[in-house]
């Protein structure tokens, strides 16, 4: 995994290179002990430039989700890691992180000095990141709350051939509680799927994470009252409700 470089608006912090599996431990008067890294992780979005010069921002959720996305444009490069913080030698804090796809697991040794939070890999490649405070959030997560119903045809399968495809629907129903309900189908097959839901601190993303384990990373692309644009992967057992990346327009049911 590539080198990262944070730096706090409001804490200073910094990592110190690990050269193997198990993090060399901090020295005691600059080590950051694990419940202070955890709490500081998920507080906002961590913004910056990698280091073949791509915009990259991390996003670390609570529940040990982290969201990575490198690149510009519509859809940038999205990749997930479960987080975690470890108590290492002396209390000093490890931060553990393991990518979703591949299962390789790598370890970051904690110092703190010079107002900086340093995560840096074995390979040495660096990446600049700033901690960008939570943004709006809070307020996504208040107006995204209730019933929505797609407002344009969303699948991507030709209704000319497939008749039984007119009268498609895709619905959300996302809860106060953090949970959501999909709903999508036609007049001969409906299909319905939960799961709990997460929206990053810069309103910018909402976290999908189905009963069945499955996670989505959903782009908030504009959401004011009654109406929602949402971009992401349609992901169903049956390739007729299936979608590559595209915008999904709904209104408030």
């Amino acid at each position: 995994m590539k080198t990262l470089f944070l730096t706090t608006l409001y804490l200073g912090l910094s990592f110190m290179a690990l050269a193997s599996a198990d993090p060399s431990p901090a020295k005691p008067e600059s080590c950051l002990v694990a419940p202070v890294l955890a709490k500081h992780l998920p507080n906002g979005v961590w913004l910056g430039t990698s280091a073949d010069g791509q915009k990259l921002s991390v996003v670390f959720y609570e529940n040990g989700v982290a969201q990575w996305n490198e690149g510009t444009g519509q859809a940038p490069a999205v990749a997930l890691y479960s987080w975690e913080v470890i108590p290492g030698v002396g209390g000093c804090a490890f931060l553990q992180m393991t990518d979703q796809a591949s299962g390789t697991t790598y370890n970051y040794g904690v110092d703190v000095e010079c107002n900086q939070i340093q995560l840096i890999a074995t390979d040495f490649s660096a990446h600049s990141l700033k901690q960008i405070k939570a943004g709006d959030g809070e307020k996504h997560r208040q107006l995204l709350s209730g019933a929505w119903g797609n407002t344009t045809y969303p699948f991507e399968v030709s209704r000319r051939k497939a008749p039984d495809m007119e009268d498609a629907y895709l619905q959300y129903q996302f809860s106060e509680d953090g949970t959501f309900v999909r709903k999508l189908g036609n007049g001969n097959r409906k299909l319905k799927e939960a799961g709990s839901y997460l929206v990053s601190d810069d309103g910018h993303y909402v976290l999908l994470q189905f009963d069945n384990s499955c996670i989505t990373v959903v782009a908030l692309k504009y959401l004011q009252l009654d109406e929602l644009v949402l971009q992401h992967v349609l992901r169903c057992e049956d390739p007729a409700f299936a979608t590559g990346r595209k915008d999904f327009y709904f209104n408030k049911l």
